[in-house]
């Protein structure tokens, strides 16, 4: 009995004494109870709580919830990819090489706008009859004018409808302006005015305001069997700043 008795006993003394060692930050903490030392702190139930000095008295004061700061990992963004636009291709302008004028569409340039109409062929007879000198024409055993069989030209005419929007009187085809059939390969066939023929477009003279038609007239070589379907207006007028103006013709 008095054995037991001291069991007991010495049970009593080692159980407070263990509870003594648990740490703080095991102990149950209750906001307001009383704690060993200022400063201390201890965490329970995901809050943190720190004691403090309350007059004379150490105090837990009220919990401050602790947050888990879970460490992300940051991955460089990706660099934007910066996809150049395309220029735009510049469409090409009425009248240049690439988009020649239609016949019976306009054509301004400077203060004159050319209209295409039509154009002539087999005009060696008429030519002959308004000047029996020119090329392509001869003499019969009478003097007349007739045209010569021998002959490598044949002449045609591009009729062309001018309007003048100035305040002078102009003419359509005068210094500085030269007319051009495109023949093939490329080259060049500049007109050729011939004295007698009506109507020649470099007689005209037109008003402000008003318009006139005439004939552009071309030597085409007979071994030429197709033309280029294209009439070159060169303005040179202004030596500094030459244009080339392009015309379709539907042969």
């Amino acid at each position: 009995m008095c054995k037991l008795l001291r069991k007991l006993v010495s049970l009593v003394v080692v159980i407070p004494t263990a509870l003594m060692w648990i740490s703080p930050s095991q102990a149950a903490v209750v906001a307001g109870s009383k704690c060993a030392k200022a400063g201390l702190t201890s965490t329970f139930s995901g809050k943190k709580f720190t004691c403090i000095k309350s007059g004379k008295v150490l105090i837990w004061k009220t919990g401050v919830v602790t947050v888990k700061t879970i460490p992300t990992t940051k991955s460089s963004p990706e660099p934007i990819k910066v996809v150049p636009k395309p220029s735009p291709t510049p469409s090409p302008a009425l009248g240049s090489f690439a988009l020649p004028v239609p016949m019976g569409t306009t054509l301004k340039d400077g203060d004159l706008t050319y209209t295409l109409n039509s154009v002539k062929f087999n005009l060696d007879s008429v030519i002959c009859t308004a000047n029996g000198f020119e090329d392509g024409c001869t003499f019969d055993s009478n003097l007349n004018y007739i045209v010569d069989p021998k002959s490598s030209i044949s002449w045609i005419a591009v009729s062309f409808t001018v309007r003048n929007s100035s305040e002078e009187i102009k003419n359509p085809e005068g210094f500085g302006t030269q007319f051009n059939l495109v023949l093939p390969g490329g080259t060049l066939l500049p007109s050729n005015d011939v004295s007698g023929y009506d109507p020649l477009l470099s007689n005209i003279r037109i008003i402000p305001g008003g318009t006139g038609t005439g004939d552009v007239l071309f030597e085409v070589p007979k071994t030429i069997n197709s033309l280029k379907s294209l009439l070159v207006l060169r303005d040179f007028s202004d030596f500094s700043n030459q244009h080339d103006y392009y015309f379709q013709i539907n042969w």
